[in-house]
């Protein structure tokens, strides 16, 4: 009861447009996109096709280096809308902003990140009454340099525990750590 046999694969048509300045170790770029999408996939009671929706918006990133520190940042500024109906899409926050910071020291790296995700709505049972939350986590990371081949890597995921909800009714993942041994030959 949770198939569609008449579910048609998605297709689309993406337009980006941008700009970068770099200089000195220092980057900036400003991207304008355009994402049209046919025959959108939704999963509410069982998978269906919705029509067409329109993603567009603009991403300004920066990336660079400040007394030794490797420097992260991007902001999306969304419009997510099903075409047909001019309704914002469900799970879909307007504002989305990344951080990050990390260095090296000889054979280690240490770092810490931050994503904030804007306000949005569950679309519960075709009814957009679920407000889900503006929410913004932070993650720390560590990493080791064995050898040319070996990486040893720890990360704290949502270090402060935050209680948050991505899709209503379910759950997301508190505080996890991480261990990664990583082989990748040179």
């Amino acid at each position: 009861g949770f198939s569609n046999s008449e579910l048609k694969p998605e297709r689309g048509r993406n337009t980006d447009i941008g700009i970068t300045w770099s200089a000195d170790g220092h980057s900036v770029k400003l991207v304008h996109f355009d994402n049209r999408i046919s025959d959108y996939i939704v999963n509410l009671e069982k998978p269906e096709n919705v029509g067409r929706i329109r993603i567009k918006g603009w991403t300004l990133g920066y990336s660079g280096q400040l007394m030794g520190w490797n420097l992260r940042a991007d902001y999306d500024q969304l419009d997510p809308r099903n075409s047909l109906t001019g309704k914002l899409l469900p799970r879909r926050a307007r504002h989305v902003m990344r951080l990050s910071v990390d260095k090296d020291w000889g054979a280690w790296t240490f770092g810490a990140s931050t994503q904030s995700v804007g306000q949005r709505y569950d679309d519960v049972g075709n009814s957009p009454d679920k407000k889900l939350g503006q929410y913004t986590t932070v993650d720390l990371y560590a990493s080791y340099r064995l050898n040319k081949d070996w990486l040893l890597s720890g990360r704290i995921a949502n270090l402060t525990d935050k209680d948050y909800t991505t899709a209503y009714g379910y759950n997301t993942r508190g505080r996890a750590g991480y261990l990664t041994l990583q082989w990748q030959p040179r």
